[in-house]
């Protein structure tokens, strides 16, 4: 399947604590990655403070993509980064909401926030 039709569905949701620290934070996705089928991707917001939270993460054995979100009007890439303005990716998201290729499983104790 094409990422044009593919359907995308949040099984998983968790709020961490206010205060975690970020090296934390990444020990703790380890070990839920880890469990994951091996196409899985980590997808990781590197903006402002996220350059950092990403070597982090690359410092635990992950490797993410990171998504640098941007107020201009084109998208590009740059190695394992993407640059994304905010605008493509909130019409993004909308759209695949809109046309049910984004699921969030109800019974996820978070589903009601995202």
């Amino acid at each position: 399947m094409s990422v044009e039709n593919a359907i995308f569905q949040v099984g998983y949701l968790e709020r961490v604590a206010l205060g975690t620290s970020y090296p934390a934070i990444a020990h703790h996705v380890r070990r839920l990655f880890l469990g994951l089928p091996p196409s899985t991707e980590v997808v990781l917001d590197a903006t402002g403070l996220g350059g950092p939270v990403y070597e982090i993460f690359v410092g635990v054995g992950i490797s993410p993509v990171g998504v640098m979100i941007t107020a201009g009007t084109a998208q590009s890439e740059e190695g394992r980064f993407l640059h994304v303005p905010k605008m493509l990716l909130i019409s993004r998201v909308q759209a695949l909401l809109h046309e049910g290729r984004l699921k969030i499983q109800k019974n996820l104790s978070e589903a009601s926030v995202l």
